[in-house]
């Protein structure tokens, strides 16, 4: 009943004075503009009043998010590979102001996909196509690594990258099939003999 009461006297009292409310919620934090310029830290979760006529508080998402794509990337010698992956990320909460100030309310569609693209092709490019299945979690690695790296200095971590799935262009499965079976043959006929 208490609960009721503060909220009414709350909304009278912003009704009244010409005062904006905005709830900041746990896993959030809110941009504090003034004039369209962010002013001060991120706010934490909580309630804040503002001046609706020069500023406003927008809340934005600081938990972990999940990022799950599929991109065409070339090995060293030159073979298509569409790449399955998955990354989780999020943003620095000390540091949301500055992502919110230089990208937007969609800074991690800006920065994460491009950053994630470019260190995949770099990853992948070092492996010719024969090696990159046997070498997978090494790749991953090497990719992670330099995504990690690239995203930190955007104030973004990385807590993981993962590789579901490599598929290589028909051709060369089809191609790597042959050789595989002719291999098979020779031993075969090595036995015979």
């Amino acid at each position: 009943m208490n609960k009721f009461i503060i909220a009414g006297i709350v909304s009278l009292m912003v009704m009244t004075t010409g005062c904006g409310m905005e709830q900041i919620d746990e896993g959030s934090r809110g941009i504090e503009t003034s004039w369209g310029k962010v002013v001060g830290d991120p706010l934490k979760p909580g309630l804040y009043f503002y001046n609706p006529i020069s500023g406003s508080i927008f809340e934005m998402d600081v938990r972990e998010k999940k990022m799950e794509e599929v991109t065409s990337v070339f090995t060293r010698d030159t073979q298509k590979v569409d790449i399955t992956y998955s990354i989780t990320y999020y943003p620095e909460n000390d540091k949301i102001g500055q992502l919110y100030s230089q990208f937007g309310r969609s800074w991690d569609e800006k920065t994460v996909k491009q950053v994630v693209l470019g260190g995949l092709k770099d990853a992948v490019g070092k492996y010719i196509a024969d090696d990159l299945v046997g070498k997978r979690e090494e790749a991953k690695k090497s990719a992670e690594l330099e995504i990690k790296n690239a995203l930190a200095t955007r104030s973004v971590i990385v807590t993981r990258l993962d590789f579901i799935n490599l598929d290589f262009d028909d051709a060369y499965e089809k191609a790597v099939e042959a050789k595989v079976v002719a291999i098979q043959r020779s031993a075969e006929a090595k036995n015979k003999t």
